[in-house]
């Protein structure tokens, strides 16, 4: 009688469900395509084209890996038994200890504020302050000659402020521009390092060019979290954020995209 495993009875499958057979060893990768035909246990069909030689690769599979690409879950599984294109499967545990997987890589990338969450106390409208003396709440005893002093006080602030808010408008960012960035990447969500802080809850619309540069993702991001760790060696803000409207079929090249990133990382150790 079949008994399921610990992690078989915490993760559902249905029949019908697209996966991935992928191995993470440093010889002898591959990464083929299958469809779930049976739940109890685990069968699925592999539906990429398999000779004998990815048919002993897959038996010999230590550090195999199926991949829920529609939904970017990752589990260490071990083979059962095949019998013809029929792979009968036994899930050991969450890959990484977590149920969406991440690489570290290098991808080009832009954003924009798509909308801002209310600043901590609320954002308020600062006055501009006085224009001229005569909205000076000066009193009579002010004498003329402290009048033209107060004056020039006056125009000298608001000139540094103009030059202040050119050096500032100079100097920002254009987050826009596509840029090589490192990112930590998984199906569920990405951290990159950004010029600016950024509230939690704040939306972002984020552009990552995996590998086609004509066939970038373009997705809405929310911010989880933005502080101060250096990551990718920016000496700015580390941003993690979480996918708004990913669909399916992004997903599912993210999946494949981190899993082949991930078996390259670890030929070139």
């Amino acid at each position: 009688m079949y008994e399921a495993t610990e992690m078989e009875t915490k993760v559902m499958f249905y029949r019908g469900d697209d996966l991935l057979l992928v191995s993470q060893g440093r010889e002898a990768g591959f990464e083929y395509a299958a469809r779930v035909t049976k739940t109890k246990p685990l069968t699925v069909q592999v539906t990429s084209i398999l000779d004998e030689s990815g048919l002993a690769k897959l038996q010999k599979a230590e550090n195999l890996l199926v991949a829920y690409a529609t939904k970017g879950y990752a589990y260490k599984a071990k083979v059962a038994q095949i019998e013809g294109d029929s792979v009968v499967l036994s899930l050991i545990e969450r890959h990484e200890g977590r149920d969406f997987f991440r690489v570290d890589t290098v991808i080009t990338t832009s954003y924009e504020v798509v909308r801002e969450m209310p600043r901590a106390g609320g954002k308020t409208d600062k006055p501009n302050g006085p224009k001229t003396v005569d909205d000076l709440d000066l009193d009579d005893s002010v004498s003329q000659g402290e009048r033209r002093i107060a004056a020039l006080m006056l125009n000298l602030y608001h000139e540094v402020k103009m030059l202040r808010e050119q050096v500032v408008e100079r100097n920002k960012i254009d987050t826009r521009q596509l840029a090589p960035k490192l990112v930590s990447l998984s199906a569920s969500g990405v951290r990159f390092a950004t010029p600016y802080e950024h509230q939690r809850g704040d939306v972002l619309r984020l552009t990552m060019v995996l590998e086609d540069p004509n066939k970038p993702i373009n997705i809405n991001v929310t911010v989880v979290r933005s502080d101060r760790d250096f990551f990718g060696g920016s000496g700015a803000f580390s941003t993690a954020c979480q996918f708004k409207d990913l669909s399916s079929s992004d997903r599912e090249r993210l999946v494949r995209y981190v899993f082949r990133s991930q078996r390259q990382a670890l030929v070139r150790r």
